[in-house]
């Protein structure tokens, strides 16, 4: 059967109609695609321009100049009118409307197979040339093919094992050649992926389906992560591991289910050796989870004083005085004690008392972004800030969380808990790094003994704070009245004496 160049022409022509009328209609519809719209329109108007200058130079009987803008003319409408279908099809049709997405690499095999049939039978009609009986009959060009295209055609089969088996999608998280990145783009030639140090990491389809690559997000999205650390020999294991697995319970990125779990790897020579292992599923931001661990494990330690020993000999000869180490001490006591009479909740202490308070108190640290004490937990210590800031966070009424104060260096929090054994009732969050002085119930219990009084005037200040704290809680702008703190404090009294044993 024998094409007429002329109705092939005319049956292109319409056909570059109606997908224009089509596209044209859509454009309006749908923004998300006119980027792609817009570009088949321009293949549209490059093919009417060349249309133009071919009736233009009829009159002139330049056959050889015809014959070439006649193929030209062709093969741009050739190319357009696969893409405009494509387009319809693909975006139109399988995305949009049946939620379908089709690969890429797909998309640009399936087009370069049209082109080139299309390519073929254009070349036939209009310059007589038979191209499949020359590829076919000619050993010389298909050497030639096979060995200039041997990589591409590797990688692009590779390419298409990929998407036929799916080892991974795009967006998820894989680990290839010790390079953890997410998956951006698979194209026909390579896998192009977004390294934690934020760089493009290019692969060839060939190496990726020939070597080892682990996917992240598979089976589940839950990904294990791991830290190791080692402590002094004198600390029991059970201690250890409950102050990291506290850590991990307080870190707000580690998954809570399924739990995380600490256990003992080796007897150093200097060290007993632990591994943390916790579960993530943001691995976007796996390098900033694992220095918040173990940022919060050197706080959390210190607090505890468990030691992290290293191999280094420290020899040190210093000539210390007992009376130099006495005047030492006695300093930092003092300093204590001025800190602690700038807290008017201990104002009604003599002068004795807050001696003893300062002694037996002790000092915890706490890095930006750790919870020192959460609303609802049990708890029975005061803090004062020695230095850094805290925010209070109580929840409303309503079930909202929400920052009511920040405290600075010299302010208090915990009183209640103190003085009563009562839960928690705000959350403190540290937002710089913390120094706080903590006094317990029992050291408190023991300084005080019982003084009426000075119990009375405690109960006052609770009484005011706690009424203050209540109106914020409610969102109430009304203010506390000294007859509400009165009666508050006469409660409040009874359950101090009862708390605390008097």
């Amino acid at each position: 059967m024998q094409f007429d160049p002329e109705i092939l022409y005319k049956l292109f022509l319409n056909l570059a109609g109606i997908v224009l009328l089509l596209i044209m209609s859509y454009m309006g519809k749908k923004r998300h695609f006119q980027k792609k719209s817009f570009f088949l329109l321009k293949l549209f108007t490059a093919y009417f321009i060349i249309e133009i200058i071919s009736e233009a130079i009829l009159p002139l009987n330049m056959d050889s100049l015809e014959m070439v803008l006649h193929l030209i003319e062709l093969l741009v409408l050739a190319f357009a009118i696969i893409k405009a279908v494509m387009f319809i099809i693909v975006e139109i049709f399988l995305r949009t409307r049946k939620g379908v997405e089709v690969p890429k690499i797909i998309q640009d095999t399936l087009f370069s197979l049209l082109y080139f049939i299309m390519l073929l039978v254009i070349l036939k009609e209009v310059l007589n040339i038979n191209l499949t009986s020359i590829l076919t009959t000619s050993a010389v060009v298909t050497m030639v093919l096979g060995l200039s295209l041997q990589d591409n055609l590797s990688n692009l089969f590779a390419g298409l094992a990929i998407q036929l088996e799916k080892p991974f999608s795009i967006g998820e998280w894989v680990e290839y050649d010790g390079a953890m990145g997410k998956i951006k783009e698979l194209s026909w030639r390579s896998v192009k992926m977004l390294t934690l140090t934020n760089d493009l990491l290019i692969v060839p389809n060939n190496k990726i389906i020939n070597e080892k690559l682990r996917n992240l997000n598979r089976p589940t999205h839950l990904h294990i992560s791991h830290f190791n650390v080692g402590v002094a020999y004198k600390h029991p294991p059970n201690q250890v591991k409950e102050v990291l697995l506290e850590v991990l319970r307080n870190e707000k990125d580690v998954v809570k289910e399924p739990k995380p779990f600490v256990r003992v790897t080796q007897y150093g020579d200097f060290s007993i050796n632990y591994e943390l292992r916790y579960y993530v599923t943001n691995l976007n931001r796996y390098l900033q989870i694992k220095d918040s661990v173990a940022t919060k494990i050197w706080y959390a330690f210190k607090r505890d004083d468990i030691q992290i020993p290293f191999p280094i000999r420290d020899i040190n000869t210093k000539m210390v005085t007992e009376a130099k180490e006495e005047r030492q001490r006695q300093a930092e006591i003092d300093r204590r004690v001025d800190m602690l009479w700038a807290v008017d909740f201990f104002a009604p202490l003599r002068d004795e008392e807050m001696k003893q308070l300062a002694q037996r108190g002790r000092t915890m640290f706490y890095s930006a972004g750790e919870d020192v004490i959460k609303e609802g937990e049990s708890g029975d210590s005061l803090f004062v800030i020695l230095d850094g800031a805290v925010d209070v966070s109580i929840t409303t009424d309503t079930g909202e969380k929400k920052r009511i104060a920040s405290l600075y260096k010299d302010d208090f929090f915990g009183e209640r808990s103190l003085m009563t054994g009562e839960k928690r009732n705000a959350t403190i969050t540290a937002i710089s790094d913390c120094t706080l002085f903590v006094i317990t119930k029992e050291i408190f219990k023991n300084v005080i003994s019982c003084h009426q009084d000075v119990l009375e005037q405690i109960s006052s200040i609770l009484s005011r704070r706690e009424l203050e704290l209540k109106a914020k809680r409610q969102e109430v702008k009304t203010r506390v009245t000294s007859t509400q703190v009165h009666e508050n404090s006469k409660k409040l009294l009874q359950k101090i004496i009862k708390f605390l044993g008097f």
